[in-house]
């Protein structure tokens, strides 16, 4: 293939970015790994609210795997296959290094924060009837996503991750379930998402999501501004809301809403809820009678954020207002 001057200069300049990104995601993981936020302690899988009913059943052929059955409703299961928690290995750190935008925790384990935000959306969940939704960050489940996706009729779903193991578990449960949605199957796609690397989410029309999900995505700092930039690109200025669920994690969750003050406050509002739903809370009261719960770790707070220009007051989720 012969590229024209302007063309060489244009892929050599792609080339050498990509090189950046993977080396900035590579040096990110590095230091998660140094600081051992990966150690996958079995105290904290241990404190799992368990607010789904579920069945697991492990699978035979493959020992890593298990399939987990969540009660959605009476009427409606999900099954989700999910990786057995602790059974990472190696060559998943190294299919990690070849690649930019991703890390090993949502590989690992459907996380406390994912379950409690399915729950949470799950009583209402009629609310979204109609709207366009992302969830960034969906580790190996997407179970948020597929949540609302079962119980109402959104106008589009995308499921996305940075990584690209994870995103094959989307991509699998996603056509596992496709029977139990009630969302047009063909308006839900699963794509993988780097979130400082824009070529990698410029087929998603900008300003145009009402709801940016996530669940437990700040414990790595370096990426708490390319979230802010993702969600700024992506949520209706008019009429979107972005709703996180984090545990504090060692003071990142309380650093991420420092940026947000400091580097978007001309852009975006928010508002940090404890109590916004009574069975999250009855959980946490119930775990904290145990001498090896770690609040910090395991409680997740929910953050709401809406821009500047925000009117559609009528969709307002959650609200401190009496």
């Amino acid at each position: 293939k012969v590229l024209s001057s302007e063309s060489y200069s244009m892929e050599k300049e792609r080339k050498i970015k990509n090189q950046n990104v993977r080396a900035l995601w590579k040096k990110c993981v590095m230091r998660v790994l140094k600081k051992k936020t990966l150690n996958l302690q079995p105290d904290i899988q241990a404190h799992r609210f368990n607010l789904i009913s579920k069945r697991v059943t492990k699978c035979e052929d493959r020992p890593s795997e298990q399939i987990v059955n969540y009660e959605i409703t009476k009427e409606k299961n999900l099954s989700i296959t999910e990786r057995i928690y602790g059974t990472y290995t190696e060559s998943d750190f190294e299919e990690t290094k070849k690649e930019f935008g991703q890390d090993l925790t949502g590989i690992s384990a459907v996380w406390n924060a994912e379950e409690c935000l399915a729950f949470a959306l799950r009583d209402i969940a009629d609310k979204f009837q109609g709207s366009k939704v992302i969830e960034l960050a969906a580790g190996i489940s997407g179970l948020t996503g597929l949540t609302l996706a079962a119980l109402t009729n959104l106008h589009s779903l995308v499921l996305s991750d940075g990584n690209s193991v994870c995103q094959d578990y989307i991509t699998k449960n996603l056509a596992d379930n496709k029977e139990m949605l009630q969302t047009d199957f063909s308006n839900i796609i699963s794509q993988q998402i780097a979130w400082e690397v824009e070529d990698t989410y410029k087929n998603l029309e900008r300003n145009s999501f009402e709801y940016v999900i996530a669940a437990d995505c700040l414990f790595v700092e370096d990426f708490h501004l390319a979230l802010l930039g993702i969600i700024e690109k992506l949520m209706d200025p008019v009429n979107g809301q972005c709703l996180l669920l984090q545990p504090k994690r060692k003071g990142s969750m309380m650093r991420f809403i420092e940026k947000l003050e400091n580097q978007f406050s001309e852009t975006f509002t928010f508002e940090i809820f404890e109590d916004y739903n009574p069975e999250v809370i009855g959980q946490d009261h119930f775990h904290q009678k145990k001498s090896n719960y770690d609040r910090d770790m395991n409680f997740p707070y929910l953050i709401v954020i809406r821009h500047q220009q925000f009117q559609n007051f009528s969709k307002i989720l959650f609200s401190k207002t009496p």
